[in-house]
C-alpha cells in the first residue's frame, strides 16, 4: 500500500513531469466568411454517431480542416459547438490529409448530425488526422460563427505546444531534487 506521503510526492511528480498520464486538449474556434475552400459531394447526415461515410447531394461545399496528431491512447474525446451556425454545418474526423474531391477516404468518424456535442470514439493512435467542419448548404451560402472544438487525445505540435507555459529543464530538475531530498530523508528515518 502506498503510504500518504510518497501519493503526495507522486502527484507533484507527475505535474512537475506532465508527460507521465497528461493528455494534452487541441481547443479552439472557427468561422466561416463564404471564402473557404470547396468540396463536392457533401456528408450525408445519418443521423447516428458512428455511421459509415456517403457522400450525399451535388454541388459545392465550404469547408474547413483542422489538423492533428492523435496520442498513443487509441480514442479520442471531441467536444464541438455549432453555436450561431446550428444546422449548417458537419464535422468529420479522417486519418491523413482530407480529400476534397473523394470525402470519405480515411472516414473515421461523425456524430451523425449538426448539433452540440462530446462523444469519445476509437482512434488510430499516434497518427495525423483532420477534423473537417463542412457547410451543408452549397458555397458561399455558409457564414458565421464562430464554433468551437476541444481535441482530448492529441499530440501538440511543437508550435502548439510552445503556447502551453512549462518548466525549463533545469527547473524540473531543480525541483526534483528539492522534492527527492526531504523524501529521501524522510524514507530514510522510517527504515532506521
Amino acid at each position: 500500500m502506498i503510504s500518504g506521503s510518497l501519493r503526495a510526492y507522486l502527484s507533484i511528480f507527475i505535474l512537475v513531469f506532465p508527460g507521465f498520464g497528461y493528455s494534452a486538449i487541441l481547443e479552439g474556434t472557427g468561422s466561416f466568411d463564404g471564402t473557404e475552400s470547396t468540396m463536392s459531394p457533401r456528408f450525408f447526415r445519418s443521423g447516428s454517431p458512428g455511421d459509415p461515410c456517403e457522400p450525399f447531394s451535388s454541388g459545392n461545399f465550404q469547408y474547413q480542416a483542422i489538423d492533428f496528431k492523435t496520442d498513443s491512447s487509441g480514442q479520442l474525446i471531441a467536444t464541438f459547438d455549432p453555436q450561431t451556425l446550428g444546422t449548417g454545418i458537419f464535422v468529420t474526423f479522417h486519418t491523413g490529409i482530407f480529400d476534397p474531391s473523394n470525402i470519405c477516404t480515411g472516414y473515421v468518424w461523425s456524430y451523425g448530425s449538426s448539433a452540440l456535442f462530446s462523444e469519445t470514439f476509437a482512434a488510430p493512435p499516434n497518427t495525423d488526422m483532420v477534423m473537417v467542419v463542412s457547410g451543408v448548404a452549397n458555397a458561399p451560402n455558409v457564414v458565421g460563427g464562430p464554433y468551437s472544438y476541444a481535441l482530448d487525445g492529441v499530440s501538440l505540435s511543437p508550435d502548439q505546444a510552445a503556447k502551453i507555459p512549462t518548466l525549463s529543464e533545469w527547473a524540473k530538475i531543480t525541483l526534483a531534487l528539492m522534492l527527492l531530498v526531504p523524501a529521501g530523508w524522510y524514507w530514510g528515518r522510517r527504515q532506521g
